[in-house]
């Protein structure tokens, strides 16, 4: 037996109807956001009369975002209707456009820049260890008498002594006549022993010329060290530069692909949505059909009854009638009798429909308001007086206190249709 409100399916079931207690049930069917709309419990409730299983449509749209798109293909996925059948839908694919920043970003993480290779790598080698194993200065007699420039002088205060040695001696000889004699021997050399002293004295001067050249040739390798590691500094910041450029390249087209993915995403999920949506809306629209008919079908039965159990003058009755009633007859219901139509037709039609059986009931002249009392009254004064006090609730001894907002609200409905009967009556 079909049956239209979700509380009422559950409740007669005897499983939970509760507002928490749907919302479980709503995940567990893949119903996301749920807050006990029309339009979700409806849904559930196809789900459940239907003996769905859990809804799977999110697990496999999981699946359409994770797995990477083909676009020659058309693979479609199952997505559960609210009428509980499974329909194709197709799988979301990639467009062009999110396609074109996809593989820029591909290309660009396949052809990332490799590692920094200096070209000057021996060159600052060589110069540091010349540099680091550079032996201490040191400037002997030895190196002195090798020294080239050391050599130049020396020859040339040799050549001086000779020259001063041979002009003592020449002057010497010409005060004595012109013979040689032991003066001017001493005479000569001493002149000659002058120029050599001259020259050890420059000695000093060939250690600070010595030091020097040492001094310069080590500030040259300082220098041609700056320049080679100047020159590697250069390549490497160029290097650098071009890790920077590829970096804010992938950067770029990875953000345009997430914004595009996240457009061209959004656009699908909502043709989606639009397509269940209209599934839904179609499904009640028929669900709503099939109901009128019942309803219609059932009302007909209700008046050929009323008919046949009221002779030929069973048809419609006049406001008179309907007024005074017609305390012996067995063809009008009492007041608790339609409550109940009406609580059930709420709950199963809406209240349109509900108004319209209550209205139908009203015309045919089928209430009796007072029927339930007559009938209790024949028991004795006191059972008369406990039934009057229950039936003026709206609610039978058997019935159950109101839970919900829902039936509440029902409750006060039914009960201006018993107060608009009372004032006929």
């Amino acid at each position: 037996m079909a049956v239209g409100s979700i509380v009422d399916y559950l409740s007669s079931s005897g499983r939970d109807s509760s507002y928490a207690a749907r919302r479980k049930l709503a995940e567990e069917y893949g119903i996301s956001g749920y807050s006990g709309t029309a339009s979700q419990n409806t849904k559930l409730l196809g789900m459940l009369q239907n003996g769905s299983a859990t809804n799977n449509a999110a697990k496999i749209q999981g699946l359409a975002n994770a797995a990477p798109s083909n676009p020659s293909s058309n693979v479609t996925a199952g997505v559960a209707t609210a009428s509980g059948s499974t329909e194709a839908k197709p799988m979301y694919q990639r467009s062009d456009r999110v396609n074109e920043y996809y593989n820029k970003t591909r290309n660009l993480e396949k052809n990332k820049p490799d590692e920094f290779e200096s070209k000057y790598e021996d060159q600052i080698s060589s110069i540091l260890d010349n540099i680091m194993n550079r032996p201490a200065f040191s400037y002997t007699s030895e190196d002195m008498v090798n020294d080239d420039l050391y050599k130049m002088y020396r020859d040339q205060y040799m050549r001086q002594g000779n020259l001063a040695m041979r002009d003592t001696m020449g002057n010497a000889a010409a005060l004595t006549g012109g013979y040689g004699n032991t003066y001017a021997s001493a005479a000569g050399q001493q002149a000659y022993d002058n120029y050599v002293a001259q020259l050890n004295n420059k000695a000093q001067d060939f250690y600070d010329r010595a030091y020097q050249r040492y001094a310069d040739e080590g500030q040259n390798l300082y220098n041609q060290m700056n320049v080679v590691t100047g020159l590697d500094n250069t390549d490497y910041q160029r290097y650098r530069d071009g890790v920077n450029d590829y970096y804010n390249d992938l950067n770029y087209y990875n953000g345009r692909y997430n914004q595009e993915y996240g457009y061209d995403y959004g656009e699908y999920q909502d043709r989606v949505a639009a397509d269940q949506w209209a599934q839904e809306f179609a499904f009640q629209k028929q669900q709503a059909a099939q109901e009128q008919a019942n309803w219609e079908a059932e009302m007909a039965l209700r008046r050929q009854a009323a008919a046949r159990s009221g002779g030929s003058g069973g048809g419609r009755r006049s406001s008179s009638s309907k007024k005074s009633g017609s305390s012996g007859t067995g063809n009008t219901i009492g007041w608790q009798d339609a409550h109940d139509i009406y609580i059930s037709a709420l709950n199963k039609h809406g209240q349109k429909a509900a108004d319209e059986i209550m209205q139908s009931i009203e015309d045919d002249g089928l209430i009796d308001m007072y029927k339930d009392q007559r009938q209790m009254e024949a028991l004795g004064p006191e059972v008369a007086a406990k039934v009057a006090k229950v039936l003026s609730t709206g609610l039978t001894k058997n019935s159950n206190k109101v839970h919900t907002k829902e039936s509440a609200a029902n409750e006060k409905k039914a009960e201006s249709w018993k107060k608009k009967w009372e004032k006929v009556k």
